[in-house]
């Protein structure tokens, strides 16, 4: 049987339209074995944003797979933090994984005990292969043996937790999901929290519609970044066989020059569409990109900036934020903006270096070769 992941995509795009219509009366293969065919497709993407919309019927036999199959898989973090200060230790976050799911809310829990809560705040390490919680129990020991200001502090983390959710905001959501490799903040439709079972729960086919979104958006441009980059090497071939000089700007940039600039238009792309009834916030979405492009020659615009909050300064040029003009008491919601981006693919970002870096601490744990000691990475305590 022809695997759907060997099939070219130009290929797979075009298979319903192409059907021979004499041939619909005649038998087909029976919704389990199509389940079950769809359930081994290695593109993800693919299968949502492109085998999912071939028909009502692939619609419920993709959606099926993905509740029964890929659902269980995301892991989400929610921050605790609330200003994103650089660096890359891992700071105080709520780590949920899948629990169950009613309809079409999927709920994810914290499933730690309180004192892993803890002791995750206040530092864990690896101890000949084992994890070992290095906390001692503060002020009066409860009957689970956590003392009463640990209890306290837990109260603080699920207050903080729960003001994070109940103030989510598209510019800073507090919050990353990682579906396989691919890592984004998008948003959760219906994001609801349960304190008394330490749970969130949201409506599961959104929460794939917006991420993989962005996830085609990305490979859409990165399809037309390869066939630009080709035909610039063609031409710059074409004038070495000249003998003529090749100058720098002719010479086409590497993905990775590209990427972070693309995933933030996609972003802002994003945020524009939730602002599309405020006009301040559509201007100061639009604007961000004098920030991206101050410091850089004309002929380098398009091209993303690596700088950091630290190098935010206010540009008086910004149309519209002029003296006397419009949105001159504006200013601060666009500085407020490009921190709230900068906070966010930070941790987008090194949530990405943590997973791997988890990734192969997991292939050490499980090797059988000598014990080994290995200190986990430093996490900063809550706040107060």
């Amino acid at each position: 049987m022809l695997a759907i992941s060997n099939v070219p995509p130009n290929t797979r795009l075009t298979m319903a339209s192409s059907i021979d219509p004499s041939h619909a009366n005649l038998p087909s293969l029976p919704p389990e074995l199509w389940i079950r065919i769809l359930s081994h497709h290695n593109d993800l993407a693919h299968l949502w944003s492109t085998c999912r919309h071939i028909s009502s019927t692939f619609r419920a036999y993709t959606e099926q797979v993905f509740a029964e199959r890929h659902l269980k898989d995301i892991a989400i973090s929610f921050f605790l933090e609330k200003y994103n200060l650089g660096g890359q230790s891992q700071r105080p976050e709520i780590p949920v994984i899948y629990d169950r799911r009613e309809g079409g809310v999927a709920w994810f829990k914290d499933k730690r005990s309180v004192e892993e809560v803890i002791g995750d705040l206040g530092g864990v390490e690896i101890v000949n292969k084992r994890r070992k919680i290095s906390h001692a129990g503060r002020g009066k020991t409860t009957d689970k043996g956590v003392g009463s200001e640990d209890l306290d502090e837990f109260e603080k983390v699920m207050d903080r937790w729960e003001e994070n959710v109940q103030k989510w905001k598209p510019e800073m959501p507090n919050f990353v999901l990682r579906v396989e490799d691919l890592v984004n903040d998008t948003e959760l439709p219906g994001l609801v929290f349960d304190r008394a079972q330490r749970a969130v729960g949201f409506e599961w086919r959104g929460m794939f519609a917006n991420f993989y979104r962005e996830v085609q958006r990305l490979s859409v441009l990165e399809a037309q970044w390869k066939v630009s980059s080709e035909k610039q090497h063609q031409e710059n071939k074409t004038k070495e066989a000249k003998g003529e000089s090749i100058p720098l700007s002719d010479i086409p940039p590497r993905w990775h020059m590209l990427e972070l600039g693309h995933k933030k238009q996609i972003r802002r792309a994003r945020l524009k569409q939730h602002y599309i009834t405020s006009p301040e916030m559509l201007w100061a979405i639009s604007s961000l990109i004098y920030f991206d492009n101050h410091n850089m020659e004309p002929n380098q615009a398009t091209r993303p900036s690596t700088q950091t909050p630290q190098d935010l300064k206010l540009l008086a040029t910004i149309p519209g934020a002029g003296i006397g003009e419009r949105w001159y008491g504006s200013m601060h919601l666009l500085q407020s903006l490009y921190l709230d981006e900068w906070s966010c693919m930070h941790r987008i970002g090194l949530k990405v270096m943590h997973w791997w870096e988890d990734k192969w601490l997991k292939a050490i744990d499980e090797d059988d070769g000598p014990v080994i000691k290995v200190k986990k990475r430093r996490r900063r305590p809550l706040a107060r």
